[in-house]
């Protein structure tokens, strides 16, 4: 795991130093996707570097005695680069017409849950008018 994880994080800093150069550092600061990106690849070569970072005799790599719990919240938001699917999805017209369709028959779908549940809630109380009084 330790081994994918190093892999992706730095498949993700070379994208991160190649979107810098291509776009500038500002014009790549101000897309809340990216700067997103940026975090978690900044915090990812961090906890490499603290948790890998000290070698052994045999010049393998160990981790340290002491655990960082600060970089196992961290983690978390590793899962937040799935937010880069939505990204795709804004471009793809196809994508953009279903998410329009979703959206428009939600609110209809509320209306038929609140009748499923009001169903629901009619036969849970006549169930116990029927079969709760029996000992």
């Amino acid at each position: 795991m330790s081994i994918c994880n190093f892999v992706f994080t730095g498949i993700f800093a070379s994208e991160m130093i190649l979107k810098i150069t291509a776009y500038g550092f500002i014009r790549y600061a101000k897309d809340p996707l990216n700067s997103l990106d940026a975090f978690i690849v900044i915090m990812s070569l961090i906890e490499f570097i603290t948790a890998f970072g000290i070698t052994n005799k045999n010049h393998h790599l160990t981790k340290t005695s002491q655990e960082y719990s600060i970089f196992r919240t961290i983690k978390v938001f590793r899962v937040l680069r799935f937010l880069r699917i939505a990204r795709l999805l804004r471009n793809l017209e196809s994508m953009q017409i279903m998410i329009a369709v979703i959206k428009r028959s939600f609110s209809q779908f509320l209306y038929i849950a609140l009748l499923l549940l009001l169903f629901l809630f009619t036969y849970a109380l006549l169930g116990m008018q029927l079969f709760g009084k029996i000992s």
